[in-house]
């Protein structure tokens, strides 16, 4: 891609280039010639010394264009190769991310140190997705389209800890407190509330994961 890219750029200006001289052949040629035209020779020391002018001011346009052009396409390289690598280590942590969401809301609301660990983990990872974000380089609509994508993925995860929690507590007060049945009615509706949209959430980040892809050069 990147190469294809250069190509065309190397072809636009060669296309400038050589439009640039045509018309300054054109534009020469009509100063330097004697009138009525029809009534002189055509003299070939002028026309060798235009040609030569136009060589030399081509020459001069295209070497620092040439180096402008390179210059750049080395930097786009360079990004893409770093976007690459960094979309490849997002990946890792939204895998990583996506191994949390099998937890059910029963596992945190009966175990304190499993909901302490994976809030840690998660808190870690999401401190590690912003680094790695932030280095992505937007040099295409693909690299802006897979920040977007991610940005989109850490909050459906953060939702999904968020109602994945609400249930926990739910279901610890559920479990382990004295209500009449209407209050247990209400509490369990509420569990199953809560417990479907983490698990909604969760569906979504999975399916986001699958869809998603590094950027590759």
């Amino acid at each position: 891609m990147a190469q294809e890219d250069l190509k065309v750029k190397i072809k636009k200006i060669w296309f400038w280039i050589v439009m640039g001289i045509i018309v300054y052949l054109i534009i020469s040629f009509f100063l330097k010639s004697s009138y009525p035209i029809p009534h002189y020779k055509f003299d070939l020391t002028v026309a060798y010394d235009v040609l030569k002018d136009a060589l030399t001011l081509a020459a001069a346009f295209l070497a620092p264009i040439a180096a402008f052009v390179l210059f750049n396409d080395w930097r786009e390289t360079h990004a893409r190769i770093t976007n690459e690598k960094t979309s490849i280590e997002i990946m890792d942590a939204l895998r990583e991310m996506n191994s949390l969401t099998t937890r059910a809301y029963s596992e945190l609301a009966v175990d304190n140190e499993v909901e302490k660990k994976d809030s840690e983990k998660l808190t870690n990872l999401n401190r590690q997705l912003s680094s790695l974000i932030s280095r992505v380089n937007s040099v295409d609509k693909d690299a802006e389209d897979f920040k977007a994508n991610v940005y989109e993925m850490r909050m459906v995860i953060n939702d999904w800890w968020h109602f994945l929690n609400i249930a926990a507590d739910l279901y610890f007060d559920y479990s382990n407190n004295k209500h009449d049945e209407e209050s247990n009615n209400h509490l369990f509706g509420e569990i199953n509330k809560w417990g479907s949209n983490a698990t909604k959430k969760a569906i979504l980040f999975s399916e986001k994961l699958h869809s998603i892809k590094p950027l590759l050069v």
